[in-house]
């Protein structure tokens, strides 16, 4: 095991950095996913030795959940004014915490049972420089249940886990999930036995003074399609949460009324970036019934803030919605185009790999109206991330591409099968039965008895039977 040392700094100040997007905005504004493609390493870290007078605390490291260790050994500083804070001061031997670490600016995160805090390099060591308690809207859990949920995640899973928004009781929580394949959504999400509730009941809950109360009863409603009034009112509500509860209990509605889909229209332009992407969501489900909101959808593919929007998702979910719901209009062309802007498909700034990711994904899942996003795609077949060459290999299958890029898709999936990171094998996985690849049925037999890959190579070959 090698070992993380950390010992006191007995220098003051902060040291200048250059940011990046996803920890220098507040927390609400993103997801547990996008937290972990920010920082390359991930690692558990297991207490061995501490002085909490000096501030020095010694760890193995337990488990790397993502990237490379750290190569050298890591010094951090646990002194705030002098002392140990008291929600870090109580560190016990054996006790494990996650450490986040290897962001542009060489920032870290670390998550102790005291909550989040972030670290500053200063001549050689890292340097405690304040917690951020924002980051509780995204994962309120304990280390353990976060270190369960990252193993899910980076499997190709789909976790539920507790959160702690802003104008929450401190006891309070509430349960968002988070899917692999959609890393930059967020979906609220009822607890395990939550009971029945009638719509009498409902509609009482509706106006209770409680924010956790007003979201589960707007989840609750999904069963009743006679409270979709109800629903549209949720939209309007002060809390974020609670609108966007509303929104997504619509999703499970056969149909909508005008009135709602003018609401939801509204939500285009919602303050909360989570509330504007799954307003679009549900249009794009509506398909060509929602052609009415198109000029709207074409609004909110403009950018509105470069802090707030530095990854333009929710103008992502607006292009895709678009897609959906008026292939053959003039606006398609302009959705597809914005997927491969300098801001999407095309962004290669630090710290941007993501990005290009989803819209690789958003252009596949498409189909053939995205036909004019072919020959990007098949540049980004040889993208530095493996995640976007998987994607991009996908696409190309999906939307339908001519016969050399499609060989070249299925040779790059065959090589990302057999090798690299757990996660991006698994993708490339699912990536070979969604696109019903049975050329590579023995790529994918060759590691049926892979203890880490069984499972998901035995769904896709069943996969690929039918």
């Amino acid at each position: 095991m090698r070992k993380l040392l950390i010992f006191t700094l007995l220098t003051a100040g902060g040291l200048p950095s250059t940011s990046p997007a996803y920890i220098a905005v507040q927390a609400d504004r993103l997801t547990l996913c996008e937290v972990m493609l920010e920082f390359p390493t991930i690692v558990v870290l297991e207490m061995q030795k501490g002085d909490p007078a000096r501030g020095a605390y010694l760890f193995d490291i337990k488990e790397v959940l993502q990237g490379p260790a750290p190569k050298q050994p890591v010094r951090f500083s646990l002194l705030e004014d002098g002392k140990v804070p008291s929600r870090i001061g109580k560190l016990a031997k054996s006790q494990q915490i996650v450490a986040f670490m290897g962001s542009p600016d060489n920032r870290s995160l670390i998550v102790t049972a005291g909550g989040w805090f972030l670290t500053q390099p200063n001549q050689g060591w890292e340097r405690f420089s304040g917690f951020r308690d924002d980051f509780r809207s995204l994962f309120a859990g304990t280390p353990t249940q976060l270190i369960e949920a990252i193993r899910s995640l980076k499997g190709g899973g789909i976790v539920t886990v507790e959160v702690h928004p802003k104008g929450l009781g401190e006891k309070e929580r509430l349960l968002i999930r988070y899917d692999s394949d959609y890393p930059h959504r967020r979906w609220p999400t009822l607890p395990r036995g939550f009971s029945d509730r009638t719509i009498d009941t409902l509609r009482k809950e509706f106006n209770s003074s409680s924010v956790v109360v007003r979201q589960q009863a707007m989840l609750a409603a999904a069963k009743f399609p006679t409270l979709e009034e109800n629903l549209r009112a949720g939209m309007r509500d002060p809390h974020t949460e609670v609108r966007l509860a509303a929104i997504v209990s619509l999703g499970d509605l056969p149909a909508l009324t005008a009135e709602t889909m003018k609401e939801l229209t509204r939500c285009l332009n919602d303050e909360d970036r989570f509330v504007c992407a799954m307003a679009a969501w549900r249009l794009g489900r509506l398909g060509p019934v929602a052609k009415s909101t198109i000029p709207e959808l074409l609004k909110a593919l403009n950018d509105r803030d470069a802090n707030y929007d530095f990854r333009p998702h929710r103008a992502a979910e607006a292009a895709e919605a678009i897609l959906a719901i008026a292939p053959d209009s003039d606006a398609a062309p302009k959705a597809v185009q914005f997927f491969l802007s300098n801001r999407m498909l095309n962004d290669h700034r630090i710290d941007s790999e993501g990005t290009r990711t989803a819209a690789a994904r958003a252009l596949g899942r498409s189909g053939k109206v995205a036909s004019a996003a072919l020959p990007d795609l098949t540049a980004a077949l040889k993208d530095k991330l493996p995640a976007t060459r998987i994607a991009a290999a996908e696409a190309v299958h999906l939307i339908g591409g001519d016969e050399k890029p499609r060989e070249f898709a299925l040779a790059v999936l065959q090589v990302e099968i057999s090798k690299g990171e757990l996660a991006t094998r698994i993708q490339a996985i699912r990536a070979a039965a969604n696109i019903r690849a049975t050329t590579l049925r023995p790529a994918l037999q060759k590691f049926l008895n892979d203890p880490a890959l069984k499972v998901h190579i035995a769904e896709a070959l069943q996969r690929l039977e039918k």
